[in-house]
């Protein structure tokens, strides 16, 4: 799981970082979205987990792992 935060980190740094240097630095709202579905992929929390309860609980597991 550290690994794929830790690349979720890398790759998003990397947009927000060019978006800044092509002076598109509102881009990130349009990207919301897939902001939210990735960190939550990181976590292992993906749209197969049907309800927002769900994902909230897995979350909430996985950053009490990680905390520990």
């Amino acid at each position: 799981m550290r690994s794929n935060l830790t690349r979720f980190k890398q790759e998003w740094r990397e947009r927000l970082d060019s978006w800044k240097e092509q002076g598109q630095g509102g881009i990130e709202k349009k990207y919301a979205q897939s902001f939210w579905a990735e960190l939550c992929a990181a976590f292992g929390a993906t749209r197969k987990l049907t309800t927002e309860r769900q994902r909230q609980e897995l979350l909430f597991a996985r950053y009490t792992e990680l905390t520990s």
